[in-house]
């Protein structure tokens, strides 16, 4: 079992094992199927049509080549998110009964992971994906939860000491990631900084959370580390 968070500055794959968390999990799942991505306004065959783009080596090297000017956001999204202020636009049922059941089920999951706050909840349709990007705006420990219907999708990262990018695939069901997403300020060579993107060809849902950068944080990804692996 992998307990140590701080082996983790690029993000690794980690199996779940805990029953209770995949009960959780797939409550939380329930509210991805209210999404009908042919009413969303960030899904058309125009957008879908840029993941080529925003998903190739050429596009990470051109961020990458423009260092600390990169904000950390991903310059694009071809998906769904799901929170209050998405609710807004109609892609799925917001009534009140909908949007309770989801934070309801939202904070149930973070509780259980003791994670600070909700960094990201979006579900990409077929063809789907973020755009390669860094979140160094944002330094700190992640635990991604990513639920597949097919596991026709990837994930793919930079390791800048081997240079090359690695590539975890999806597999259908529910799914962990954790690692450390550094600033720009903490490595002259940037050796923390992670350049990421995800990409799918079926629908695909991911639940982030993070933990603050001082030792509680990281006590606490760690806690979260080994319960996920524990029957």
């Amino acid at each position: 079992m992998i307990t140590d968070i701080d082996k983790f500055v690029l993000m690794q794959d980690i199996p779940i094992h805990n029953e209770e968390l995949l009960e959780i999990l797939d409550e939380v799942l329930q509210f991805t199927k209210t999404i009908d991505f042919e009413k969303s306004s960030n899904v058309s065959e125009k957008k879908l049509a840029e993941r080529e783009e925003y998903t190739s080596e050429e596009y990470m090297k051109s961020i990458q080549r423009l260092g600390s000017a990169h904000d950390g956001y991903p310059e694009r999204i071809v998906g769904v998110g799901f929170n209050a202020d998405d609710a807004k636009t109609g892609d799925y049922d917001n009534s009140p009964t909908t949007m309770r059941g989801y934070m309801e089920a939202r904070d149930k999951l973070q509780t259980w992971a003791g994670a600070n706050r909700n960094a990201l909840f979006a579900v990409y349709p077929p063809g789907g994906f973020i755009s390669w990007h860094n979140n160094a705006n944002c330094p700190s420990y992640n635990v991604l939860f990513t639920w597949s219907d097919t596991g026709h999708g990837r994930w793919k990262h930079w390791d800048p000491v081997k240079k090359e990018i690695v590539v975890i695939e999806d597999k259908p069901g529910w799914q962990c990631k954790m690692g450390y997403y550094g600033s720009y300020s903490e490595s002259s060579d940037f050796k923390k900084v992670v350049y990421h993107m995800a990409e799918t060809e079926c629908r695909r849902a991911t639940v982030a959370f993070i933990f603050n950068v001082d030792e509680t944080g990281k006590m606490l990804a760690e806690m979260l580390l080994e319960e996920i692996q524990t029957p």
